[in-house]
């Protein structure tokens, strides 16, 4: 059927070399706009899984502070492994850790417990032993997150 002289029904074959370039155009700009997203959600996921990780630490260390008349001392590897064994737990301060591993340090009734994220963030808190009080803290070193004076209760 003709319209105006031009046939509806082209006898053209083929994608012709602008329609390629506005494709790769379009793809090129999803692609810009989708990938950091991706990226960002990623981090975060990872970054949450972290602080599930250590949540799940704190939990244990709290079921031992319980059972030792409201004390953390005694809660060393083998005790966090044997509350909670999913975990994997190393003690002392980590010099080259590890993402996923808690690593527990203690000064006097106090905890302090560090994880790091696949991200590369690290992550802690502190609880006191004497009132059982937390702070929780987070860099993007081990040196941000390994001491009980960077790790601020949150506000109420």
């Amino acid at each position: 059927m003709r319209r105006g002289g031009r046939s509806w029904v082209s006898d053209e074959r083929g994608v012709g070399a602008v329609e390629v370039a506005v494709v790769v155009l379009l793809v090129g700009i999803l692609s810009v706009i989708t990938v950091p997203t991706l990226v960002g959600a990623r981090r975060q996921a990872q970054d949450r899984r972290a602080k599930a990780t250590l949540a799940e630490a704190l939990a244990a260390a709290g079921r031992h502070r319980q059972a030792n008349g409201r004390t953390f001392l005694g809660f060393d590897e083998a005790a966090a492994e044997a509350l909670a064994p999913a975990l994997e737990w190393r003690g002392g301060r980590p010099s080259a850790p590890v993402p996923g591993v808690l690593y527990i340090t203690q000064a006097d009734r106090d905890l302090h417990l560090v994880t790091e994220s696949a991200s590369g963030r690290f992550f802690g808190v502190h609880v006191s032993g004497e009132d059982g009080t937390a702070g929780y803290c987070s860099g993007r070193s081990v040196a941000a997150v390994d001491e009980a004076a960077e790790c601020r209760p949150p506000h109420l």
